[in-house]
């Protein structure tokens, strides 16, 4: 994720009032601004999901995302449902390693290509 991405993910999480407002009180009786601000609100919660779940967050943003989450609860059941893939997955993947031949063959070409 570029350095662009998370400092605008920032700023939102240090809007007032982030933590209160569930990402889920999408209307049909939204203005188009109030709607434009909650896709942006939204995308952002999801952004910071995949940051979180990839061990890529910091640890201020994981706290402003967990306190956000009890109060929105259709993050914490994104939340909660990409954990438990992620542990699916990493319980079930077994890591193999490489034979040593196919290593040294990949490092080689790459060299061939970089020259």
């Amino acid at each position: 994720m570029n350095q662009e991405v998370t400092n605008r993910l920032k700023q939102i999480l240090a809007q007032e009032n982030y933590t209160n407002q569930p990402c889920s009180e999408k209307t049909s009786e939204m203005s188009a601004e109030e709607e434009a601000v909650f896709q942006e609100k939204r995308n952002a919660c999801l952004e910071m999901l995949e940051k979180i779940v990839d061990c890529q967050a910091t640890e201020e943003e994981q706290q402003a995302f967990l306190e956000h989450t009890k109060q929105c609860m259709p993050c914490y059941k994104e939340y909660k449902l990409e954990a438990a893939i992620k542990e699916m997955l990493m319980q079930k993947l077994e890591k193999k390693s490489l034979p040593c031949d196919l290593i040294d063959c990949v490092k080689s070409k790459i060299k061939e290509t970089q020259i």
